[in-house]
């Protein structure tokens, strides 16, 4: 159990906190079980399906691209920044010119994606089931799939994507004034610049996120604004290649863009969303962007604005359709949340409250420790604290307590007065952890 290393101290400081988390207070961070274990297994199995199919066939004409690329290093180039170059460059210097070392580092990517999806769920309060179904979702998207099985720009453009948006959650969910995850942003997005053009799409979005909802207060402290200038002097080297080669990369992709849009409408844009991402990953983000804007999820709003804000974007620039992809990564792992109040209970496993106080339901193991020494030590420990008396009169634990303390300190304490039983009921209350138990007024 987490709290075994308290159990046998004396009446100090570490014993109150902990009968203080007993009254209902949140417990500490090393307290609430992670739960990470089925994500891994997930992101493990895609990891291992890529590494089987890797060499099926030869090289794309995309990855001999990069790794010319990479022979010629530069701050930017015309359809890339210079990041998957460098990536490509370190592929053939540690695996020399074989396909599956260079497609390691895609396949690499996917699974870390699939772990970052599931840690935003984590941290938007879900469970077990809520974090599993969104790894999942997202392992068997066919954008995800597809960019972990090539190597290109993709797969690292939706790790930035993921790592931002976890990020985010992070900033949302604790709500604890720590600047470092902004400064972990803001490097991230800079980054990004060097991964793919289309982290421009997630930086407006994550404006559009925070002037749109209460995390606006921010903009009052220096983080965000520390963070902004973190990410522009990590872009630099490329925005000034671009500058003094005369933003090809902007000519390149209107160009581009003209000609893959020739006879396109923007409603095949979205009619083609579920195909990329997956009908069950579109159908649980859909649900998550609706848990975002409803009443229970109000607190990671900023996800739903940001998707909407990089999907106009992208439309707005023409992209192509799978462009979008990453946006869905929070939306899915909304949707794990929103869905695990379908099937696990209602809204048993949707915090009501601030995710960071809400504590999570412990594992399986633990729960069932807990259970046979419960049953050991309930009696003795209602007989020493009065619990039992207090329920089977009806009165509040509370009042009951400290009323019986001040009339007959000597019956509510037992034949041994203040001494090692007083100690006793606090190891056994603490070792089982018992919600509502109130001590005496002079045991405090």
């Amino acid at each position: 159990m987490a709290y075994r290393h308290i159990a046998g101290r004396d009446m100090g400081g570490e014993t109150e906190n902990s009968m203080s988390r007993t009254a209902g207070q949140n417990p500490s961070p090393r307290s609430i079980p992670r739960g990470g274990t089925p994500v891994y297994l997930v992101a493990l199995a895609s990891l291992i399906a890529h590494l089987l199919t890797a060499g099926r066939y030869g090289f794309h004409r995309d990855e001999l691209y990069y790794i010319a690329c990479g022979m010629h290093p530069a701050w930017g180039y015309v359809d890339h920044p210079a990041l998957t170059p460098l990536l490509a460059r370190l592929a053939v210097a540690l695996f020399g010119g074989s396909l599956v070392g260079l497609r390691l580092l895609a396949a690499l990517a996917a699974a870390a994606v699939i772990v970052l999806t599931g840690q935003i769920a984590r941290e938007m309060g879900g469970g077990r089931f809520a974090s599993a179904l969104a790894a999942v979702a997202v392992a068997v998207g066919t954008i995800f799939v597809s960019a972990g099985h090539l190597f290109q720009t993709v797969p690292f453009d939706q790790v930035v994507w993921a790592v931002a948006a976890l990020l985010l959650a992070h900033i949302v969910a604790r709500d604890d004034g720590a600047g470092w995850p902004w400064l972990a942003l803001g490097a991230t997005l800079g980054v990004g610049v060097h991964t793919k053009s289309t982290v421009v799409a997630l930086g407006v979005g994550i404006v559009a996120g925070v002037l749109l909802t209460p995390m606006r207060r921010w903009l009052r402290t220096r983080w965000p604004w520390l963070g902004a200038l973190l990410a522009a002097a990590i872009a630099l080297p490329n925005l000034l290649w671009q500058a003094t080669h005369g933003w090809p990369t902007l000519a390149f992709s209107r160009n581009s863009a003209a000609a893959y849009w020739h006879g396109r409408s923007p409603a095949l844009f979205l009619l083609l969303q579920p195909v990329f991402v997956g009908v069950g990953g579109f159908a649980l983000a859909c649900v998550g962007l609706w848990w975002c804007f409803s009443a229970r999820g109000r607190r990671f709003r900023a996800f739903g604005w940001l998707f909407v804000a990089a999907v106009v974007v992208l439309l707005a620039a023409r992209g192509k359709e799978y462009y979008p992809a990453p946006a869905y990564l929070p939306l899915i792992a909304a949707g794990g949340m929103a869905a695990t109040g379908l099937f696990r209970g209602g809204d048993r496993a949707l915090p009501a409250v601030h995710p960071r106080r809400a504590a999570r339901p412990p594992r399986p193991y633990d729960a069932r420790r807990a259970a046979v020494r419960a049953g050991r030590g309930q009696r003795r420990a209602d007989r020493l604290a009065g619990v039992g008396r207090d329920r089977q009169r009806g009165v509040p634990t509370t009042a009951a307590r400290r009323a019986s303390a001040r009339a007959n300190p000597d019956r509510e304490l037992g034949r041994g007065g203040r001494g090692g039983l007083l100690r006793r009921a606090v190891r056994v209350a603490a070792r089982h952890q018992r919600p509502g138990l109130i001590l005496p007024v002079g045991a405090r």
